[in-house]
C-alpha cells in the first residue's frame, strides 16, 4: 500500500515558514540547470556575517565581488552560479550548474553543484537548515 501524504502530521508552523521561504519569485534560469537549494535560518542579525562568508568564498574562487552586497546577490563563481537572499530571520543559498548533454541518471546526480566548492563553503550554512 503506496504511503499517504495526508496521514502524516504537519508541524504547526510548516505553512507560514513555506509561505515566507517561497515569498519571492524564483531565480529566471536558462536551459537545463542542476541546482541545489537551502534555506538556513540564521537570526535577525545573521546578514553581516553573512555577506563577509560569501565575499570570502568568491574571493576563494576566483570571482571577487563589491563587499556591499545589500540583501540579493546573483553571481557566477566560475563552476557554479551562487543565488543568495536575505530575508528577516534566514537566508536562501541556490547553486546552479549547467547541466551537460547525454548524461546519465547517475552521473546527473555524481556531480551536484555542491560538488564543485571547496570545503570551506561549509561556512556559508552557519545556522539551522530549513530547507
Amino acid at each position: 500500500m503506496p504511503l499517504s501524504l495526508k496521514s502524516l502530521t504537519e508541524y504547526s508552523l510548516r505553512r507560514g515558514l513555506h509561505e515566507e521561504v517561497h515569498s519571492r519569485p524564483p531565480t529566471d534560469v536558462d536551459g537545463q540547470l542542476l541546482c541545489t537549494h537551502f534555506a538556513v535560518l540564521t537570526g535577525e542579525r545573521g546578514a553581516e556575517a553573512e555577506r563577509e562568508r560569501i565575499g570570502e568564498l568568491a574571493e576563494e574562487m576566483g570571482a571577487p565581488l563589491a563587499r556591499d552586497l545589500g540583501n540579493h546577490l546573483s553571481h557566477d563563481l566560475g563552476p557554479v552560479r551562487l543565488v543568495w537572499e536575505r530575508h528577516t530571520e534566514f537566508s536562501t543559498y541556490t547553486f546552479f550548474k549547467p547541466l551537460e548533454g547525454g548524461m546519465t541518471p547517475e552521473e546527473v546526480f555524481a556531480c551536484a553543484p555542491l560538488s564543485d566548492l571547496p570545503d570551506s563553503a561549509a561556512r556559508l550554512f552557519d545556522g539551522e537548515i530549513l530547507t
